[in-house]
């Protein structure tokens, strides 16, 4: 870096997952989801009873969307956690949805705003609604 630029976000840590000899490679499955949250955790030293905000992979599907609340609640435990997704307001952009989640997510810290999404009112009844917050 050159002096004087701007750090706008650090990323301190990542974690994977494969579920491949399961269900398919593609296909969520709520433990390996969990198992990534939790290797990103610990690679980055942070607590996840400090997030504050969660930014999910949402794609606005009943099994992938209920499987995501369902790992989700695993990490997070009973609290309700405000939670969104970039794909409510642009759709999925496929090879680039991530690092779009992520610029997302750096505009919002600085300017210290949680985004909302555009929602109907209407939650797919796989959400539950009791984990998660959708803004």
């Amino acid at each position: 870096m050159k002096k004087g630029e701007i750090v706008h976000g650090v990323i301190r840590g990542i974690g994977l997952s494969n579920d491949g000899r399961r269900k398919g490679l593609l296909a969520p499955d709520a433990t390996g989801q969990a198992e990534a949250m939790r290797r990103a955790y610990a690679d980055s030293g942070v607590d996840p009873d400090t997030v504050q905000f969660l930014e999910c992979h949402a794609t606005g599907t009943p099994v992938g969307d209920g499987v995501e609340v369902a790992s989700s609640a695993s990490i997070f435990g009973a609290r309700r956690l405000p939670a969104g997704s970039l794909k409510a307001n642009t759709g999925h952009l496929i090879t680039v949805a991530g690092l779009a989640s992520v610029l997302k997510l750096t505009a919002a810290l600085r300017h210290e705003t949680l985004p909302a999404m555009p929602l109907d009112g209407k939650l797919l009844p796989s959400l539950g609604g009791d984990t998660l917050t959708p803004l």
